[in-house]
């Protein structure tokens, strides 16, 4: 329910930001401004959800063609560089690879599900290691709910 009221707000903050110059020529500056910060405010609250996307879209194009959905990220930087960043992704779920799934196999579909994994990660590495596959600083990983889905093929039972 709250994911939805989010996307909501997004796609109504993306539709003011498009009607800006009918609303600045309707309803003057003053209100322009109060709405154009209602509208940053919103697409601020679901950046969580947006980064999400963009990084399963991401996965999704690579040779390998990962199918992953995560619920959501959070990313809570550390404006200091001695402190580390917090990296929090929500309900990520790596799903089967394509003809890795038995029709006659029952229950769940996919390789791996975190329900939570928490990343200290030091930001200022973040930009060497996209750009020159240097090494990502990473103080603490912590993972809660993990599930690991296996099955034996019929050869080796």
């Amino acid at each position: 329910m709250l994911r939805g009221i989010r996307c909501l707000l997004v796609s109504l903050s993306i539709l003011l930001v498009l009607l800006s110059g009918v609303t600045i020529w309707m309803v003057g500056l003053q209100w322009y401004l109060g709405i154009l910060a209602l509208s940053g405010w919103a697409i601020f609250l679901s950046m969580d959800y947006i980064v999400a996307k963009v990084v399963c879209t991401a996965i999704r194009r690579i040779p390998q063609a990962y199918i992953w959905t995560i619920g959501r990220i959070a990313i809570r930087p550390a404006l200091r560089r001695s402190v580390m960043s917090d990296i929090v992704v929500y309900d990520w779920t790596w799903h089967n690879p394509p003809g890795f799934d038995n029709p006659r196999q029952s229950g769940p579909k996919f390789l791996l599900y975190m329900q939570e994994m928490r990343l200290r990660v030091d930001l200022w590495t973040l930009v060497p290691a996209l750009t020159k596959h240097d090494a990502l600083k990473i103080g603490q990983m912590r993972v809660r709910g993990l599930c690991f889905n296996t099955t034996r093929n019929s050869r080796g039972s």
